[in-house]
């Protein structure tokens, strides 16, 4: 998405509208005919912003001819925008895992119920089983 030949320093920006899982790759190659020590090291800083962080009120003010305190305004405008945003997603998250939990719910109290109806029936079982061995054998 962004290549930069001998670069020093750089910015780039990758805008989505979708959530997700973004991977980032950094590639040092010598140029043709360099010999690179292999005790030669560099050294990068990546910053990395989302959300209101990464917008850049400096140039929306001078393009907008916005004042200071308009500005700030802005960003609270953009900061609420951002919660209720999450409040929403948040309450969606929350509504599947009620419905995840209350289906567990479920099957657990069927399990229960299954469990307990087998281990009943095995001791009603195992009862008459050894009642009617000890009276064939007359110890009873």
């Amino acid at each position: 998405m962004w290549n930069k030949e001998s670069a020093t320093h750089g910015t780039f920006a990758f805008t989505t509208e979708e959530r997700g899982i973004y991977s980032t790759c950094f590639l040092d190659k010598a140029r043709q005919g360099v010999q690179v020590p292999s005790t030669h090291a560099r050294k990068i800083s990546f910053s990395l912003k989302t959300g209101i962080d990464a917008k850049d009120y400096s140039a929306v003010a001078k393009k907008e001819d916005l004042k200071p305190l308009e500005v700030e305004l802005m960003k609270l405008q953009d900061v609420l925008e951002e919660v209720n945003n999450d409040m929403k997603y948040l309450k969606v998250r929350e509504s599947a895992m009620r419905t995840t939990n209350e289906s567990t719910n479920i099957r657990v109290v069927w399990l229960s119920g299954i469990s307990l109806a087998i281990l009943l029936t095995l001791g009603l079982f195992q009862i008459f089983y050894l009642n009617r061995f000890f009276k064939q054998k007359k110890i009873i």
